[in-house]
């Protein structure tokens, strides 16, 4: 059941009004913008920068560990389902014992089989 509306209440559904025509009122003036949902942005893209931080300075850590130690430079072998061109360009790279599925003259073969032989080999 629903009250009729006293003075009380008018006063505090104006305090409301005012204050939401303020926040309007900021928006208009341009200080800082802001998504439809009233979330500032630039909160948005500080929380973006410190994720980005967090959860890509281990990755780059463990890479520059790997570098040092001379990590993934292995052998590589190119699946058929790839160009040819990228075992050419790995070469180049660094990683001179790459190689391609066709070269090796394992054209065809299903991976499971391939990774037997290349375990054998090793």
């Amino acid at each position: 059941m629903m009250r009729p509306m006293t003075e009380k209440n008018g006063i505090l559904s104006e305090g409301v009004g005012k204050s939401l025509n303020a926040k309007e009122t900021d928006r208009n003036q341009g200080t800082v913008p802001y998504l439809p949902s009233g979330t500032p942005i630039s909160s948005l893209v500080f929380l973006y920068l410190a994720l980005t931080v967090v959860f890509t300075t281990p990755w780059v850590l463990l890479l520059l560990h790997a570098q040092s130690l001379d990590i993934g430079r292995g052998r590589l072998l190119i699946n058929e389902c790839l160009s040819a061109e990228l075992a050419l360009i790995a070469r180049e790279r660094g990683h001179h014992e790459a190689s391609h599925v066709v070269w090796i003259g394992k054209s065809g073969w299903k991976d499971w089989d391939l990774k037997q032989v290349l375990l054998d080999e090793d």
